[in-house]
């Protein structure tokens, strides 16, 4: 039997505190979401039937969509009902041409008829652009099968992918969409025109409705990465978030003041940003405002998250009751080698009132969720001669889909070049992923530094890098991070990408003053912490790295559930394990092509987890966000462990 392990758990680090704080933050995408999904319709009211079952279905899941009229292909009145329902109804000019003069009387047609909302967004006939669209519209819509940035660079041509009999034309295609967004923190477009079996005579390239329903399934299964909005939406929060200002303007003991400014017209962008502030030290409940008007907040570690419209007022954090500062824990752990599967004592003290419950928490590097760079900078990008045409920084924050082909960063030399990434505030990083394009050199030696006090200092030191390589390194907390590369020979860069740390819970309810017998059952490093009930980190040890301490790791085992379930050692390559979507936050589906004969999921700890297994498929809703891994047996007797990571 062969042990197929898809990704190695287990990277040294050193000490590090999660006692930190952080400047205000404006989230990528509205309420924290990895990416943006949009729905878009062509051709009504001539696909009326289509929309109208379209709109039903996404409305059982509280997804709202786009629907572009022709102003003179009939009576579109009956589109009102679904601008009272949430969706947004856009132009595709009056007659479906790409005559300039037809931008402001179909839009002008539209805002005569529908009422509740603005005609803001345009979808181009025949996906050509029309002169002149900025003029009226805020955005434009094209149909290049490309996924959008972040932050499109031309508002005028924003790309989508044709769905149907002509384009992607089943769950699978549509979904594979959807995950390059979410790869890349960008945002996914479908262009549909008609549904099979409602569609209108001539319809161009309908689409399933099994694919259709398909795809909505698949988001309302993973809510906690996409956001699912409107074409208007999606660009009025891009463009507010950019355009963005987001002070702290005042701040006592008992009051901190925020000013979130955008110098964009108010009339139109005034679409709620999603965004985070540091809980002050010692406050229990507060109320958050914005120009005197209670707004919905959440608590969650050392944050505050809310919403608020940019230009709409002062926002404010008002303590609600007694401060009363935090306590401090000092852990302290046995000196020496740690051996997995044996028992070390650890103890803490606490210093301070205590006014919680607290926990202890083993934490690992290697967290699931990507950290959102607000901007880059490079030593020098690669241009032709006669400067038409470079491989810009910009393209090193996303994916092309092929390691860089047609989309990269590239420098002028090849040694001494590097890369600054910006986070738009403090984060804890402890992992990389970086993808190269090979053809024309490689990378031989290169660093990953953080900013520490105005000073680069390596966490990293890495050779060759190639397609997908990845690396965990010791969790830091910093607002910069340098990619540096010492030599190569030849630089291109599709992407790099950084990632947080994941936890694990080991007691509830700590004494003040105590100790826990822990016992690692798995060859990891990490660091023990002790935490508030939200989060905050009041407390951690220095840096633990568990080894084997010489034993031979269980491999090969005979029967299914008889192997060590916590085994990384031999890493192989999968041959027909299909584990999806990574990262999940409710089901988690298994696929295997010599069929699944039993599954188990484990916690970091290597403790097996009770999951209760339905057609392959299981639930991680109920399981704190992480990484875990999964151990598919297959039928005939072969075993893959994969690395997954669950994330609400």
């Amino acid at each position: 039997m062969k042990n197929r392990i898809l990704l190695l758990l287990s990277m040294a680090f050193v000490m590090f505190s999660s006692m930190r704080s952080f400047a205000q933050e404006i989230a990528t995408w509205a309420d924290w979401k990895k990416a943006v999904v949009t729905y878009t319709f062509d051709d009504a009211p001539n696909e009326s039937r289509s929309h109208n079952w379209a709109a039903s279905e996404m409305e059982k899941y509280g997804f709202p969509g786009t629907f572009y009229i022709v102003t003179n292909w009939g009576n579109f009145s009956s589109y009102q009902t679904l601008a009272n329902n949430g969706h947004e109804i856009g132009s595709h000019t009056v007659s479906h041409s790409g005559n300039s003069g037809e931008l402001s009387t179909s839009q002008n047609n539209i805002n005569n008829t529908i009422s509740g909302q603005k005609c803001l967004t345009i979808a181009y006939p025949n996906c050509n652009v029309i002169a002149n669209t900025l003029n009226y519209y805020i955005g434009g819509r094209i149909c290049g099968g490309q996924n959008n940035p972040k932050s499109p660079s031309d508002y005028s041509r924003l790309d989508s992918h044709i769905c149907g009999s002509n384009g992607a034309n089943s769950t699978s295609a549509i979904t594979q969409i959807f995950q390059r967004a979410a790869n890349n923190g960008g945002w996914a477009v479908l262009l549909i025109h008609g549904i099979q079996g409602m569609e209108a005579n001539g319809s161009y390239s309908p689409l399933g409705q099994d694919a259709f329903k398909g795809s909505l399934d698949f988001l309302n299964q993973n809510k906690s990465t996409y956001w699912v909005a409107t074409f208007r939406d999606a660009i009025l929060y891009a463009k507010e978030r950019d355009k963005a200002s987001f002070v702290k303007t005042a701040e006592s003991n008992t009051e901190i003041s925020y000013s979130l400014t955008d110098n964009l017209e108010d009339g139109i962008y005034n679409y709620p940003l999603s965004l985070k502030v540091p809980v002050p030290d010692g406050w229990g409940e507060l109320v958050v405002s914005q120009n005197g008007e209670e707004i919905e907040h959440s608590v969650s570690g050392n944050a505050v998250y809310f919403k608020a419209v940019p230009d709409a007022g002062t926002i404010t954090l008002t303590a609600a009751g007694a401060i009363v500062p935090d306590p401090t824990f000092s852990i302290t752990v046995p000196e020496g080698d740690w051996c997995k599967d044996s028992s070390y004592t650890i103890a803490w003290t606490m210093e301070g009132e205590a006014k919680d419950d607290y926990a202890l928490y083993w934490e690992v590097a290697g967290g699931s969720e990507a950290i959102s760079v607000s901007s880059v900078s490079a030593s020098s990008e690669w241009s032709n001669e006669e400067g038409t045409f470079s491989w810009a920084v910009d393209n090193i924050l996303s994916d092309d889909g092929s390691h860089g082909e047609s989309s990269r960063w590239g420098a002028q030399t090849n040694e001494n070049e590097y890369v600054v990434f910006n986070f738009s505030g403090s984060k804890t990083v402890g992992g990389v992923e970086i993808d190269e394009f090979t053809e024309y050199g490689t990378v031989s030696s290169f660093e990953i530094q953080v900013d520490e006090g105005g000073s680069w200092k390596t966490v990293y030191e890495g050779t060759t890098i190639g397609e997908n390589f990845k690396a965990t390194f010791a969790p830091t907390s910093t607002s910069k991070v340098r990619f540096f590369i010492n030599s190569a020979t030849g630089i291109n860069i599709n992407y790099v990408q950084f990632s947080g740390v994941s936890n694990v819970l080991l007691k509830e309810k700590i004494a003040a003053n105590s100790s826990y017998e822990f016992t690692p059952t798995m060859a990891i490093s990490g660091v023990l912490a002790i935490k508030k009930p939200n989060g905050k980190t009041l407390g951690s040890s220095s840096s633990i790295e568990v080894e084997n301490c010489g034993a031979q790791e269980p491999s090969n085992p005979s029967t299914p559930g008889t192997g060590d379930a916590t085994s990384v050692d031999n890493i192989g390559a999968s041959h027909g394990v299909n584990v999806y979507p990574n990262p999940a936050g409710d089901v988690v589906k298994v696929e295997s092509l010599n069929g699944v004969a039993k599954l188990e999921l484990c916690n970091v700890l290597g403790e097996l987890l009770d999951v209760k297994v339905d057609d392959n498929s299981f639930s991680v809703a109920s399981y704190p966000q992480g990484t875990y891994l999964l151990r598919v047996y297959e039928e005939g007797g072969d075993v893959t462990v994969c690395k997954i990571f669950v994330k609400h």
